[in-house]
């Protein structure tokens, strides 16, 4: 009898987001989340801009982080980050209110106050 060589293709075990500022994001354990959420959640995050890696092996940690892409500045302790244009919340803009490094609320604001609720939070 002929060695054959035993092939075996990875199983996925989660997926990390990164943002484009390199700060991983988000994690999302694919094993204990409902498929219909891991479609939600990854489109999500793709939608948000984020790369997403999957993970394999059966024990893997990373350390979610709040982005940084307001430019490199000193995050205020409340302060507000404008992420997009939402395709459901049409005329309105996506913002992410923090308190220090806690995502705190998604925020939608009228396109036409965006900017003046982007100054009243010290951008």
């Amino acid at each position: 009898m002929e060695d054959t060589e035993v092939r075996t293709t990875p199983i996925t075990t989660g997926f990390i987001a990164i943002c484009q500022c390199g700060n991983i994001v988000g994690a999302l354990d694919y094993t204990r989340t409902d498929l219909a959420d891991v479609g939600k959640i990854l489109g999500q995050w793709l939608h948000d801009g984020c790369t997403i890696q999957p993970r394999f092996d059966s024990h893997w940690t990373v350390k979610v982080t709040p982005c940084q892409c307001v430019e490199g500045k000193q995050l205020p302790l409340l302060h507000a980050v404008r992420v997009a244009k939402h395709p459901d919340h049409e005329g309105q803009t996506l913002f992410r209110l923090f308190y220090g490094n806690d995502l705190r609320h998604n925020l939608f604001i009228d396109d036409d106050l965006a900017d003046a609720f982007e100054r009243c939070m010290g951008k």
